[in-house]
């Protein structure tokens, strides 16, 4: 999915996890191999970036 130009760190920082997305996705409703956008979303951003540390020089320890 292309985020270019869009505001998308923002909204997912804002996300509260009702669900209300869950509900109104129409991928989610027919198929069980999406697990939905809140799943998609704001739960696995986490996932999208390299591994991270407490604090960055701890980085130097493992080269």
């Amino acid at each position: 999915m292309e985020t270019e130009g869009m505001a998308v760190r923002p909204s997912l920082d804002g996300c509260i996890k009702c669900t209300i997305c869950e509900s109104a996705c129409p991928y989610a409703a027919v198929t069980e191999r999406f697990p939905g956008p809140k799943t998609v979303g704001p739960q696995e951003e986490r996932f999208r970036h390299g591994p991270l540390s407490a604090d960055w020089s701890v980085d130097y320890c493992s080269g």
